[in-house]
């Protein structure tokens, strides 16, 4: 016989009684956790193997069934996001691939006079400047426009390459 004259009363002591000890309960698991991390790790990365191909049951169900809900909320994070961030991660985009800052490429682009260093014309349209750079050192040769920069990685940045399209240019007879 439970010493509680019904299930309020021992959802009522329940409540208390977990309340009082929420502290010291938090920092039992948390001692708990920090002294099996290992284990805990293991564990979980055990739990979701084995659970892998009914979770991709279950949210490729999910995503059927509330497919237009998720794809207008993507579309407006995305519209909202590339709106917000967009200078930020061409900041970021050049300082990770190249090693320069926004104020460094805009200085190297005013040193070029806005145009592009091969075909020195100012127009980029609707495309930006690109960072020409060397694949196997990684210095940073100039800002090119599109046209002249696929160029350049489709001649392999080879000078005899450019050399023999020069001299094919040159030799060739208009027909």
């Amino acid at each position: 016989m439970s010493p509680y004259k019904s299930t309020e009363q021992k959802a009522i002591y329940d409540k208390v009684y977990h309340a009082a000890r929420k502290t010291e309960h938090a920092v039992r698991d948390k001692a708990y956790r920090a002294a099996h991390k290992k284990q805990i790790a293991i564990k979980r990365k055990q739990y979701m193997a084995s659970r892998k191909e009914h979770n991709r049951a279950y949210f490729k169900a999910y995503y059927i069934k509330n497919r237009e809900k998720i794809r207008a909320y993507e579309k407006a994070y995305r519209k909202e996001r590339l709106i917000i961030d967009a200078p930020k991660r061409r900041a970021r985009w050049l300082q990770n691939h190249y090693g320069i800052t926004q104020a460094e490429f805009d200085t190297m682009l005013n040193n070029q006079d806005g145009v592009c260093a091969i075909c020195s014309k100012p127009n980029w349209g609707k495309k930006r400047p690109y960072v020409d750079h060397d694949h196997v050192t990684g210095k940073i040769r100039g800002i090119l426009c599109q046209k002249c920069n696929t160029v350049l990685g489709y001649i392999e940045d080879d000078p005899k390459l450019a050399q023999a399209i020069i001299h094919y240019l040159s030799s060739a007879k208009i027909a």
